[in-house]
């Protein structure tokens, strides 16, 4: 692909990171637990994407996975298995499948197995599902009919199929629309890691409860959370580049290197003391992610569990930073569990998803940097006479005044005036000018307009461009915060669907 050729390009032409303007210590490990496009580890020739007939002797199963890849990880088999819906199957179809995997993992402990249950939503069309959009409702269905489904066994006693998933702690089961199968796919290739990003979105959370708020808020992480923020490896760390995880460890993913008991546990608990009132909760902190049905199930558990503990809240569920938001599956039940109101409060269930903005996303600060290297003479141009070339130049555009905002730890951000660097492209040739130059001095509008030009799928698509699969009146996927106010992301729990949740807002009158 283009822009692993251009990464190619740049280590062999040594670089700096002044020259892509986003210094820092360990650059390649921020990208190498979330991005899989310009993974340098990642290595095609290591992975079986061969058919699940020819990987397997299929007529010992009772399933035929639609697509699987395989791979080795600490000398234990990686298994991802594809199941493809285009709308033509009933849940019970679909319960009937996740039966036949949890068996199929309880049966090979041995091995690590991630199910995706992949349903059209219209980003690819078909003949069943023309246009895009959201899968909350049909993924929220599914959800509660798999928590309700159970095996009755000669004496008539249930057994439900969550405590089945329960015990599978080498199998992760995830439920999504096509469009946002890759993230799940990519985590676990990548042996994704969020310790630090849940631990700096707890941070924030508690931070401004605490300044805005009548409560004093206190995290007190869990004995696995706290293993994990304590050891720097640990905290930080793809689990492709660990060592071997701990023996007898029932963890799933980075929690095999705690000593768990459970598939994911807690990131611990919130402390909540009124300043005002002599009232005190707690409000356990659960390890989110969008699709997991391990999530479902512990958000469900404690939500009925707060019903009947006077102290304990329902659960935050803090989910990993995003740079686009993803479908996070809450249950239809939980709309009249409670009186939903735009107010935050901590007695009432919230899900946190924080989002990248333009100014602390480095994936597209990288990516912004590839457009600059790839289209270096149309950049030039505009600098030089005001458009990417004299064709362009007769229809008067206008690049707009949107720009990317520099990360934190830029080194000289300050933006200079298009004046001041029209001067200077006309002292410079292209090369010297193009590598002086700042990502936040080119305008966005003309990055859209270069992006226009790449062939479509061939790239990742930043966040600065629309999806190609939405509807322009429909609500966009892009958000560019102003601020860094971590309640922009914090929603309740009340509608299936996403663009339907109540967005909480702090009131400092209790």
């Amino acid at each position: 692909m283009l822009n692993l050729k251009l990464w190619s390009q740049s280590l062999s032409n040594n670089l700096s990171s002044l020259t892509f303007r986003y210094p820092s210590a360990d650059f390649d490990n921020l990208l190498r637990n979330i991005n899989l496009i310009n993974n340098r580890n990642f290595d095609p020739t290591l992975f079986d994407t061969s058919s699940f007939k020819n990987q397997y002797k299929y007529q010992q199963y009772t399933f035929v996975a639609d697509e699987t890849i395989s791979f080795e990880r600490h000398g234990r088999r990686q298994e991802i298995f594809m199941e493809l819906d285009n709308r033509t199957e009933a849940n019970n179809t679909q319960i009937q499948k996740i039966l036949n995997y949890i068996s199929y993992a309880l049966d090979h402990p041995q091995r690590d197995i991630l199910l995706v249950m992949a349903i059209t939503d219209g980003s690819l069309p078909t003949n069943k599902v023309k246009q895009y959009g959201n899968l909350g409702r049909k993924l929220s269905s599914l959800s509660s009919r798999f928590l309700k489904s159970f095996l009755a066994d000669d004496n008539g006693e249930k057994h439900y199929l969550y405590e089945m998933y329960l015990q599978a702690t080498n199998l992760k089961i995830v439920l999504t629309g096509v469009s946002e199968a890759q993230i799940d796919t990519a985590q676990f290739i990548l042996g994704s890691n969020y310790t630090l990003d849940y631990l700096n979105s707890i941070q924030q959370y508690t931070k401004q409860l605490n300044e805005v708020s009548q409560w004093e808020v206190q995290f007190i992480p869990s004995e696995e959370f706290k293993t994990l923020i304590n050891n720097p490896r640990l905290a930080s760390t793809s689990i492709n580049d660990l060592d071997q995880p701990i023996k007898g460890s029932q963890g799933n993913g980075i929690w095999q290197y705690t000593r768990s008991r459970t598939k994911t546990p807690f990131l611990g608990k919130l402390i909540f003391d009124n300043k005002l009132a002599l009232t005190k909760f707690i409000q356990p902190v659960i390890a989110g992610d969008e699709h997991s049905l391990d999530t479902i199930i512990q958000t469900y558990e404690q939500i009925y569990l707060a019903e009947q503990k006077d102290d304990q809240c329902p659960p935050l569920v803090v989910y990993p930073t995003r740079e686009r938001p993803v479908t996070a599956i809450t249950l239809n039940q939980y709309k009249e569990l409670y009186n939903w109101l735009p107010t935050w409060r901590p007695t009432i269930p919230a899900l946190l998803q924080p989002q990248c903005g333009l100014g602390n996303n480095v994936q597209l600060h990288q990516e912004l940097r590839w457009l600059t290297l790839q289209y270096d003479r149309d950049i030039y141009n505009y600098f030089q006479f005001g458009a990417v070339n004299k064709s362009a130049l007769k229809k008067h555009p206008n690049y707009g005044n949107e720009f990317v905002h520099p990360l934190k730890w830029t080194i000289n951000s300050h933006a200079r005036s298009y004046a001041e660097l029209h001067k200077l492209s006309l002292q410079m040739d292209k090369q010297s000018f193009i590598d002086q130059l700042r990502l936040n001095e080119i305008p966005l509008d003309l990055f859209r307009t270069v992006l226009e030009r790449w062939p479509k799928g061939a790239y990742s698509l930043p966040l600065i461009q629309n999806l190609p699969y939405l509807n322009p009146v429909q609500l966009q996927n892009i958000q560019h915060p102003t601020n860094n106010n971590i309640f922009n992301y914090v929603f309740a729990p009340n509608a299936v669907t996403p663009s339907s949740r109540i967005n909480l807002k702090l009131n400092n009158t209790y």
